[in-house]
């Protein structure tokens, strides 16, 4: 089901389940506090029925982390997945997709938009929790502006 409240609103419960412990967190706070029975009944259903040794994904589990705790960086929770989960082969190539991921977008969008590699992920890093809050003023053009928008939704 997908959640329709809070923090994880828009997240499948299945979803949270195999998001490692922060997921698994908001379960078990759900199956015990939720006032809808409904929403309590299917955070323990998911509990119940998703073993502990379920194949986490670390995509979900660092998305998770930055839900949890806004202050922590995308990578900061990514290395946090990777403790938690004990770097296992699956998790480590799980990461190694993400990075070339960012790598591909950082090249992509730093030739697309006439800047230097480093300083285009520089930003990328700087505004990855804060994207989506800047303004159109904090860019030299409106093209840079949505140029830069088109890259963060890739990086």
């Amino acid at each position: 089901m997908k959640i329709t409240f809070g923090k994880f609103k828009g997240w499948e419960t299945e979803d949270l389940a195999r998001a490692g412990n922060t997921g698994r967190k908001y379960l078990r706070w759900g199956a015990d506090n939720l006032k809808s029975p409904k929403w309590a009944r299917e955070f323990e259903r998911v509990l119940t029925s998703s073993p502990l040794d379920a194949k986490y994904d670390i995509d979900l589990m660092a998305q998770a982390i930055v839900i949890d705790a806004p202050d922590i960086s995308i990578e900061e929770s990514y290395i946090i997945a990777r403790e938690e989960f004990g770097h296992s082969s699956y998790v480590e190539e799980q990461y190694k997709q993400y990075i070339a991921q960012q790598d591909a977008a950082v090249s992509k969008w730093a030739q697309i938009m006439g800047i230097e590699e480093s300083k285009l992920r520089a930003l990328g890093k700087r505004f990855e929790n804060s994207w989506w809050e800047l303004s159109p003023s904090n860019f030299s053009s409106k093209q840079m502006f949505e140029n830069f928008q088109k890259f963060m939704e890739e990086y």
